[in-house]
């Protein structure tokens, strides 16, 4: 393993080629693995426009295209479900410093089933030992690494990761690191790593159990948050069934069961159940507050779009604030309509 002799901590594209920007991460590369170009620059590019190469289109709950070449980490609790998710990718190669070989080998046959390919498992104690497993890689080859939090430190540790990193890029190989929480919330692991990978994601849990899995960094394309349970086979897409409010900041949404004493938007619930109408049907989200400003008496987001594509990729239907009052407008006028109120 030839270890750069640049400063690591350098930012990744200090070294570029000239003629389509990818960045060279080996200070002895001189030529560019993508276009196969000789003008390697330190700091300077003027790259020509090249289509992006399709990427992989990963399954649910990932919901994202992960390119040749790409690293992704993911972060999460322990039981959060990052494993499963990750053998759902039916990876190549899987480095595992957690659980011992057996254990992984159970999962793999317990997710993919009794006639899946035989895995390639390798038991992992230091980055060090990841490095030289990494040098072999072949084009499309996909790398589990479960996880990087139990990977011993060596003393030139940002150097063997940052050569982890250039191992699959140069092999246009995949590659998900996984890694856990510490008690302050952050990821663990190497800080070089989060800033290196192109996609960082994370399993959250709410308020009421329900796990969904977020993107907060991605090269390649949008960052969705993707709602899925754990069953014994795997992973699947939850039944809701009830109302929703969609919450978070933009592109970091969750779905708020009614009623959530935290929810913002979900105040549409409120009026129907003060004017003792029932919820046109279940297994609906919406967004909005009322107010007495407005015409109609209410107030959405500016992201008010996102938020109901948010909710229809999740398999939730929408129920938007216009539907609300004119149900509520219908329901005065039917002697019968307050006999039967929704209740939750």
């Amino acid at each position: 393993m030839t270890a750069p002799t640049q400063n690591v901590r350098a930012i990744q594209n200090a070294r570029v080629c000239f003629y389509c920007g990818t960045s060279i991460l080996s200070a002895e590369e001189v030529v560019c693995p993508s276009c196969h170009g000789t003008d390697i620059n330190d700091r300077h590019a003027s790259p020509i426009y090249t289509p992006p190469e399709p990427g992989r289109k990963l399954p649910h709950p990932w919901n994202i295209e992960l390119r040749k070449g790409g690293t992704c980490l993911l972060a999460g609790n322990r039981g959060a479900g990052k494993t499963t998710c990750c053998m759902q990718l039916e990876p190549d190669y899987i480095g595992t410093s957690e659980q011992e070989v057996v254990q992984v080998k159970n999962g793999w046959y317990r997710i993919l089933g009794q006639d899946a390919a035989r895995p390639n498992i390798a038991y992992l104690s230091t980055w060090d030992d990841l490095a030289i497993d990494l040098e072999g890689l072949t084009e499309g080859t996909i790398v589990v690494v479960d996880s990087i939090t139990q990977l011993g430190a060596t003393h030139n540790q940002e150097e063997v990761v940052r050569s982890c990193v250039q191992h699959i890029r140069n092999a246009q190989a995949y590659a998900v690191f996984i890694t856990q929480h510490n008690k302050d919330g952050s990821m663990a692991g190497p800080n070089i790593l989060q800033h290196m990978v192109d996609i960082v994601s994370e399993i959250l849990t709410d308020r009421d159990g329900q796990r969904r899995l977020t993107h907060h960094k991605n090269r390649f394309g949008d960052t969705p948050t993707t709602y899925f349970t754990i069953e014994e086979s795997g992973i699947s897409r939850p039944n809701f069934q009830y109302a929703y409010s969609v919450e978070g900041k933009a592109g970091d949404y969750r779905l708020a069961l009614h009623p959530d004493a935290g929810a913002k938007w979900g105040e549409l619930y409120k009026e129907l159940e003060t004017k003792n109408v029932r919820i046109p049907r279940l297994g609906v989200a919406s967004c909005a507050r009322l107010s007495g400003i407005y015409k109609r008496g209410f107030a959405e987001p500016t992201d008010i779009e996102a938020r109901r594509r948010f909710a229809l990729d999740n398999g939730v239907d929408w129920l938007s604030a216009e539907e609300v009052f004119d149900h509520i407008a219908a329901s005065s006028t039917d002697d019968d309509s307050n006999d039967d109120p929704i209740s939750f």
